[in-house]
């Protein structure tokens, strides 16, 4: 009975995650794209909510580390120009603490746990599965990029995003994902590799839908 009640959370907790982000896509493609953009931190939310309710106590209690090495490294970018480059964020994603979302914390958190559930699952007796987490966590965010000014998630100046926004982004994710590997350990729960497909595959239809 308890597998049975543990299967059917899952598959339902799958089931939302890309029911939301399919019908974002199809919304936006028929004419309805700001207002699906616009429930962008309710979605964030949710999609943590579900991760949390879907792993062990030690996976979730692990996923602050990213959320806040996200936070600090966020932080300093937004008021150094240390990181990342000169860029400043939107009021799309709410509540901000020195100029940052923490919704960007939630980000990091959700993008590290599901990178290394990808990397967890391909390659399960590599020691080097938080270097591939980093390039699948700056693949997405190249997708992200031409968007996220339409999204006013955040804006370089200028408009362009520089070359070590995509370094930054690796070498900080990097960081992310080695602590995280060791405080999380492997894991085959295969819920992260759900989330990432579904927003890799919503960024990528909105480059279409949006640009």
């Amino acid at each position: 009975m308890m597998a049975f009640l543990i299967n059917n959370k899952f598959r339902l907790s799958v089931l939302t995650i890309w029911l939301f982000h399919v019908s974002a896509i199809i919304g936006g493609a028929i004419g309805h794209k700001n207002w699906f953009i616009s429930l962008s931190p309710l979605n964030l939310m949710i999609c943590a909510f579900i991760v949390l309710i879907n792993v062990s106590s030690r996976v979730g209690l692990a996923m602050l580390i990213p959320f806040f090495i996200g936070m600090v490294a966020e932080i300093v970018g937004v008021n150094t120009q240390l990181l990342f480059g000169n860029y400043a964020y939107g009021d799309q994603l709410g509540l901000k603490i020195f100029g940052v979302p923490l919704l960007i914390g939630v980000n990091w958190a959700l993008l590290v746990y599901a990178t290394w559930s990808i990397t967890s699952y391909l390659m399960p007796k590599s020691n080097l599965g938080f270097i591939a987490g980093a390039l699948l966590m700056v693949l997405l965010d190249f997708l992200m990029e031409p968007l996220a000014p339409r999204f006013d998630y955040w804006q370089f100046e200028g408009g362009h995003v520089p070359l070590e926004n995509y370094i930054d982004w690796f070498l900080v994710g990097m960081i992310a994902q080695f602590v995280f590997h060791k405080a999380a350990r492997r894991s085959l729960n295969s819920m992260g590799i759900h989330l990432y497909l579904a927003f890799f595959v919503f960024f990528l239809c909105y480059i279409f839908i949006a640009l």
